[in-house]
């Protein structure tokens, strides 16, 4: 898209940025394409036990032995309390009966009640008919109530005029930001990656871009 919206109270203004957004399945497709052409395989459902600067062991004893590995698991946990928001959120896929008659994405709209922190609602036109909604906070708590976020994204549409969309996909996520504190990268084997190096855009608590 060229351009997006955000929406405060009394205060709307059109952003001139282009805004971009990939699909996981199209993610998905891409990185096992790459893999693929690489010679390597995709194991899914296995967990790792032990990393090592050249070798992991998978869960039921399984060893794989390499010339690097990288550990890319996510986010460590968070070790005390206080020392981290986090940005929560839930969103729903919606499938309307017309279209909904959005051009760009509506970034932030913050006009909604605000709750648990800063609250605002991200909508995506992903097609003529087609909406990503999502409720989304930036809270002192990790903890999301998955039944209240699903309402109150039905609420909304049906306030926008969506009314009866059918859900055709949901997501959830809790992102950790740190205050301070947070890991650094590094070059020591095993490399660190993604969130758990560090590649993290604080105060969002995004970690794609910087990837």
């Amino acid at each position: 898209w060229d351009g997006y919206l955000v929406r405060f109270p009394g205060w709307e203004r059109r952003l001139c940025t282009p805004y971009s957004a990939v699909s996981a399945g199209r993610l998905d497709a891409i990185v096992r394409e790459r893999i693929a052409a690489a010679g390597g395989a995709v194991m899914l459902g296995r967990r790792a036990v032990s990393i090592a600067a050249r070798g992991v062991v998978l869960d039921g004893g399984e060893g794989i032995a390499a010339r690097a590995v990288i550990d890319a698991r996510g986010p460590l946990p968070i070790p005390t309390r206080g020392s981290s928001g986090y940005q929560k959120f839930l969103g729903l896929e919606l499938l309307l009966r017309r279209p909904h008659g959005l051009t760009e994405p509506v970034l932030m709209d913050a006009t909604v009640e605000q709750l648990d922190g800063y609250r605002f609602v991200y909508t995506l036109p992903l097609a003529a008919d087609r909406l990503l909604v999502e409720d989304t906070y930036f809270s002192d708590q990790p903890a999301l109530d998955a039944g209240a976020l699903r309402a109150r994204v039905l609420a909304y549409a049906e306030a926008k005029g969506l009314c009866s969309p059918r859900i055709i996909r949901e997501e959830t996520g809790v992102l950790p930001m740190p205050w301070s504190g947070g890991p650094s990268p590094r070059a020591s084997a095993p490399l660190v990656a993604g969130y758990r190096g560090g590649f993290v855009h604080p105060p969002k608590g995004y970690s794609f871009a910087v990837a």
